[in-house]
């Protein structure tokens, strides 16, 4: 380590940043061109999206959402637990098991204090 030196690293950072900046703002400016694509001729803005502009939607954002966290260095791992192998009765109390949403399937995007998205 006493051989390092920091201008021997600016280099391979740079060559890191630039298509790593490019990465990003890609997929930025691809999820703003879904968002347009998918509003374009809808009525109201206070009108939910439905139909085909929500499935493009979620499909959309599930495959770039990642791509772009992947820019910044991080990669989202996507689990599921069955209800016996998690225990939340310290958070929602001893009988949550009995008590569950009954509704649709509630997503959750879950950070460790690290991501850029919390």
């Amino acid at each position: 380590m006493h051989l390092w030196n920091r201008s021997k690293f600016y280099p391979g950072c740079f060559l890191i940043l630039v298509p790593r900046t490019i990465w990003i703002i890609f997929w930025f400016a691809m999820i703003g061109v879904l968002q347009i694509f998918s509003f374009y001729g809808q009525r109201s803005a206070d009108e939910p999206c439905e139909g085909w502009r929500r499935t493009l939607q979620k499909r959309g954002l599930w495959f770039m959402g990642p791509l772009v966290v992947l820019g910044f260095g991080y990669r989202i791992k996507l689990s599921e637990y069955s209800d016996q192998e998690v225990d939340y009765s310290k958070y929602l109390g001893p009988n949550w098991r009995s008590t569950k949403y009954t509704g649709k399937q509630v997503p959750s995007f879950i950070c460790n204090h690290i991501a850029f998205i919390e």
